[in-house]
This record gives structure tokens, C-alpha cells and sequence, in this order.
């Protein structure tokens, strides 16, 4: 009975041994097993090869995630004073305009052995229907006020006609003072009210209006163009029409677009091939300032690289060291994202990336930006081109910009980070973003020009126009989605990592507290007699 006794010991201190050390091991190397597992599921799952694929809904349309635009306009309460004493710009925020975005892909057609997907789309903007109580201010988004109401702000159609005409390399001072004294006599001809500030609907502020200006001096450029300036190697460019925000623009519902599918790379999936028909290369940032240099030309042909997503879905397996980058149709160009910080929403972990500092420098910090023109003072994105006008895209109340541009305009309050930061919510292992808030400011170079009266008395400030919150929130259906595939992966690989590197070693430790009692209960057992000498010749007492 003691040996069977001895040997279930000896096996009960095996046992432990080999169930810890085993625990330990599949707690150690089971992760990058079951990693792989989780991404080749994610990987099917994400993959555009076709409509069967699972993300295929979310990204086809906005039906899925509800995406929604909330403008604030800055209303100027002093135009007069401004404009004929040269007083300090004092603004009040008037808001909010609610509108829901609406993205539709339609003509879609995989090419390149599905390797890419070719679509166009619609991208409509429609007011939401509850009203605002009065009262109501930043953040609600739940309702909107009416954008009919007007509002007081910088001309932009006039101050684009002033900075087009100041911006041409004339030969002499005498051609520049010609072509002034003619703009001039046209303007008081013809727009005898036509001042620095304009009051419109914010309707039309917002999504355009055709300015009487821009129709008919048109028509003038040309006539300097021909007469003035007809020997001249500088000519003046035509105006563009006046919009900040383009509602249903015909040009991405006429042209294809091309995004990767990701099934050949997951690291370039969702990722812009064309734009609006043009091919990884975009048009807008000219660089005319930029050193006429080979390293010049990269730079502008950098500004004007193709990089990145919509925002809504990067690629999958984000860590703090991704890069990530995301094409703006609004600011016409790529933005590199930076790690800010880990978060929870609705208990999932998240990473959150900001706008990389080097999105908003200027070209003191990195000659680079002479592409976008960047002379001004640090934190904003020179938009002139874009827009029409002589107008500035930065974060919401200058956040992160020189402080010099809170100086120039009274009334704005001071930035706040949580409500003026751009921030991008993803889940790292998707690539998915959980939450969105793309937020800019426009504001408008207000500077005299001598020559022109309604500019020759004001004081230089870059006047606020408006404010946008471009946000998204993934919905409940999809949060539900995720914790059923993904989620459940993700904790079962945990829980098998914890009880493997928990349990192993507290079992290993366990035999050895076992193994110690073993042995100790062995040796009481052991005979008396064990280690005396048994030659029978041996003296039975020996002398000291």
C-alpha cells in the first residue's frame, strides 16, 4: 500500500509539472498563432474584390454610417468701422447649421483582376428637418438652425479680384498702378455698393453663389490682358466661382474614382488610385514659389501626391508607429496622420490620430511647404486656389496655430482642444474608424490695398468665416457586429493567454511545493539502518 501510495505522489507531482509547463508554453506561442487566425478572417471580411464582401455596404454608402456636417458662421458686427477706420474685426459665432451628408457609389466595376475598384459617386448635403430651439449652441447636432438667416462677412469675391491683381509680377510700378486705376474706375461704375463686407444667406456662403463681380470682371481681365498687359509675359488669371463647400459636384458624379480592393495588399486597401479622374497626381498646389530646382519639383509633386483614404476605414493591424494618411476632397490634398492616444468607446479599445503638426507648418519649419504656399504665419493651409479667394483653412479658433491670429479679430473665443481638434477614433485590428470629427475653420486675408478704396484703410486680419464639424459615429448595429466576429476572437486569444501564462506557472510552482513534501516525506520513510556499513568483519565498537 506505501509504494502505491509513494508512486501516485510521484505521478500527482508529474502531472502538475506537465499541465503547467504546457499551459505555459500555449500561453507564450499561441498568440502569434491565433493572431494570424483573426487576421485571415479580418482579411475576408474587409476585401472590395466583391458586393459580397462583408465591409461592401458600409463602404458603398453612408446608409450604413450616418455621416453629418455642422457649419457655425462668423458673423462680423462691425463692417463699417472696419472698412472705414480700420478698427479690429469684432466676430460672433452664429450656428448651428445641421446637415446630413449623404455618399452614394454607383457605376462600380472591379478591374485589374480585382486588384482595384472603379466607381463614381454623389456626395449631397441635406438640412435637417428639427429646428433649433433658441438658445441652442455648439455641440448639438441633433437639430439645425435655418439657413436663410444672413450673414455679415468678408467679400470674397472682391478680395479674390484684389489678391489675383496684387499677385501678378508686374514688369513696373506703372503697370501696376494702370491696371489698379482701371479695376478701380469698373468697380465704381458699376458696383458702387460692392464693399469689403457682404451680407448673404448662409445658405449661399456656404455652398456658393454667383457673385455679379466675378460674372462681368471677367471680361475686364481679359481687356487688361489684351491692352495693358499685352507685351507683358504676366497676364491676370480669371476669377473661379466663389464655394467653400461643394454640394453634388458633377465632378465626382461624372468621373471615376479608383480605390485598392486589398487583395493583394491589406496596407494599400481603401487607399485612392484616381480621384475624380485624375491618376495618383492632383492639380491644385502649383508652388510658384518654390525653388526652380529639381528638389523644388519633388516638393510640389509631393503636394500633389494621391495618398491615403476617405477616413472612413484605413488599413488593418494599426499600432502607435502606422502612418496613415487621408485624402481631402475639401482642402484638395493629402493629410499624414499622427497616434495621439489610446481610448475606449463602448469598452473597445481605440487608437486616435490627429492631424500631423506638419500639415499646418510653414515654410520656416519645412521649405517643403513652398508647394502649398505656406508663407504665412504657422497653423493654417493656403485655400486661394480652391476656393476663389484669398482664403485660409485652419483648425476651429486658430488651435495649434501662431498666436498672432487671435490678435487680429476680437470677440473669437479661445481654442478649446476637445471641441476644435480633429480627431479619428480607429480600431486597430479592422482599420475601421469607429468615430470621426473632421473639424477646419476658413478664414479670409483681409490686407489694405493702395489703389482700391474699399481696402485702402483697413487693418491686415484673417477674419474667421466659417467653422465645420464633418462627424460620424459607428452605429449599434455595427458595434454589435464587430463584438460577435472580431471581438470574440480577440477575447478568446486573451483569455488562452492569460490562463496560459497565469495558470502555467502557478501549476509549475505548485509541483514544486509538492515535489519538496515528496521528497521530505520519502527520507522520514527511509530505514534506520540505510548508510551503516554491512561488512560483517566490521568492529562493533570502535576506540575514540
Amino acid at each position: 500500500m506505501a509504494r502505491k501510495g509513494c508512486c501516485s505522489q510521484k505521478g500527482f507531482v508529474i502531472t502538475l509539472f506537465v499541465i503547467g509547463a504546457v499551459l505555459l508554453v500555449i500561453g507564450l506561442v499561441a498568440e502569434p498563432g491565433l493572431n494570424a487566425v483573426i487576421r485571415s478572417v479580418i482579411k475576408k471580411d474587409l476585401m472590395l474584390t466583391s458586393d459580397k464582401s462583408q465591409f461592401y455596404p458600409v463602404w458603398k454608402s453612408t446608409k450604413k454610417i450616418p455621416i453629418y456636417m455642422t457649419f457655425y458662421m462668423f458673423n462680423v458686427t462691425n463692417p463699417l468701422e472696419v472698412q472705414r477706420d480700420g478698427v479690429k474685426p469684432h466676430v460672433e459665432v452664429v450656428g448651428p447649421f445641421n446637415y446630413n451628408e449623404t455618399r452614394e457609389k454607383f457605376d462600380i466595376e472591379w478591374i485589374d483582376n480585382k486588384e482595384k475598384v472603379r466607381f463614381k459617386y454623389s456626395r449631397i448635403f441635406y438640412p435637417l428637418k428639427r429646428k433649433c430651439p433658441p438658445g441652442v449652441l455648439y455641440p448639438d447636432f441633433e437639430c439645425t438652425i435655418d439657413d436663410s438667416i444672413k450673414i455679415t462677412t468678408p467679400n470674397v469675391a472682391l478680395m479674390g479680384l484684389v489678391n489675383i491683381v496684387n499677385n501678378v509680377p508686374y514688369e513696373s510700378d506703372l503697370m501696376r498702378k494702370a491696371v489698379l486705376e482701371i479695376i478701380q474706375d469698373f468697380l465704381i461704375a458699376n458696383f458702387p455698393t460692392e464693399w469689403t463686407f457682404v451680407t448673404l444667406p448662409a445658405r449661399e456662403l456656404i455652398f456658393g453663389y454667383n457673385d455679379t463681380i466675378l460674372a462681368s470682371f471677367n471680361k475686364v481681365i481679359e481687356d487688361i490682358n489684351h491692352s495693358v498687359l499685352r507685351n507683358s509675359s504676366s497676364k491676370i488669371p480669371l476669377l473661379p466661382a466663389v464655394q467653400v463647400q461643394t454640394n453634388n459636384s458633377m465632378a465626382i458624379r461624372e468621373k471615376y474614382s479608383v480605390e485598392f480592393t486589398g487583395k493583394s495588399d491589406m496596407d494599400s486597401i481603401y487607399s485612392f488610385d484616381e480621384w475624380a479622374g485624375y491618376n495618383q497626381t492632383l492639380p491644385y498646389w502649383a508652388g510658384t514659389r518654390c525653388p526652380k530646382t529639381d528638389q523644388g519639383k519633388k516638393w510640389i509633386h509631393q503636394a500633389n501626391m494621391l495618398n491615403g483614404t476617405d477616413g472612413i476605414a484605413f488599413q488593418p493591424n494599426i499600432n502607435e508607429n502606422s502612418h496613415i494618411y487621408a485624402f481631402s476632397e475639401d482642402l484638395r490634398r493629402s493629410a499624414l496622420l499622427a497616434y495621439e492616444t489610446d481610448i475606449t468607446f463602448d469598452s473597445i479599445p481605440l487608437k486616435r490620430f490627429v492631424l500631423d503638426e506638419s500639415v499646418l507648418a510653414n515654410v520656416s519649419t519645412n521649405p517643403a511647404q513652398c508647394a502649398f504656399d505656406a508663407y504665412a504665419p504657422y497653423g493654417v493651409l493656403n485655400l486661394t486656389n480652391a476656393i476663389g479667394g484669398p482664403a485660409f483653412a485652419s483648425k476651429p479658433h486658430f488651435l495649434d496655430a501662431d498666436p498672432v491670429y487671435l490678435q487680429m479679430v476680437d470677440g473669437l473665443a479661445p481654442p478649446n482642444r476637445t471641441l476644435h481638434d480633429t480627431t479619428i477614433d480607429v480600431e486597430p485590428y479592422t482599420g475601421s474608424s469607429f468615430r470621426i470629427h473632421d473639424r477646419l475653420q476658413v478664414s479670409v486675408h483681409l490686407k489694405p490695398t493702395v489703389g482700391i478704396a474699399a481696402f485702402e484703410n483697413i487693418t491686415e486680419a484673417y477674419i474667421p468665416m466659417l467653422k465645420v464639424d464633418e462627424h460620424a459615429t459607428v452605429t449599434n448595429s455595427l458595434l454589435d457586429e464587430w463584438k460577435a466576429q472580431v471581438g470574440i476572437a480577440i477575447k478568446a486569444k486573451t483569455y488562452i493567454r492569460y490562463v496560459g501564462i497565469g495558470a502555467g506557472p502557478f501549476l509549475i510552482v505548485c509541483g514544486l511545493v509538492a515535489l519538496f513534501f515528496y521528497i521530505k516525506k520519502k527520507n522520514k520513510r527511509e530505514p534506520a539502518y540505510v548508510g551503516i556499513q554491512k561488512d560483517e568483519e566490521a568492529p562493533l565498537l570502535y576506540d575514540d
